[in-house]
């Protein structure tokens, strides 16, 4: 990150910082319409922020290792296995109950 986008970045923090601050203190004063336009102000910074800051330019990216990205494939694997068995075991264990649920049923007489 540059030493530009740095200070662009320091400024809109220090923006919404004044800008939460004066919000706060004027409602404090019963002045609504005073804090209501620093609230708008307030949505107004962050949203350039977010918008225009590191994350939007790709600065926040980072090329993964390969041998990392390879683990992280076998980790979503593993999961997705483990997610797998995890449903084969509820699935024995509602034939199970339902097993014991009709075995404890009453049976009709036999003979009629």
């Amino acid at each position: 990150m540059t030493f530009r986008a740095k200070a662009a970045l320091w400024a809109a923090g220090l923006f919404i910082v004044i800008n939460l601050a004066g919000g706060v203190i004027a409602a404090v004063q019963g002045e609504f319409l005073h804090a209501g336009v620093h609230a708008a102000l307030l949505v107004l910074g962050v949203y350039v922020t977010w918008r225009f800051g590191p994350q939007a330019a790709g600065a926040g990216t980072v090329a993964v290792p390969r041998e990392i990205a390879e683990n992280l494939t076998r980790l979503e694997q593993s999961v997705a296995a483990i997610g797998v068995e995890a449903e084969r075991m509820a699935e024995g264990q509602r034939f199970i109950t339902r097993l014991f649920t009709e075995r404890t049923a009453p049976r009709p007489p036999e003979g009629e």
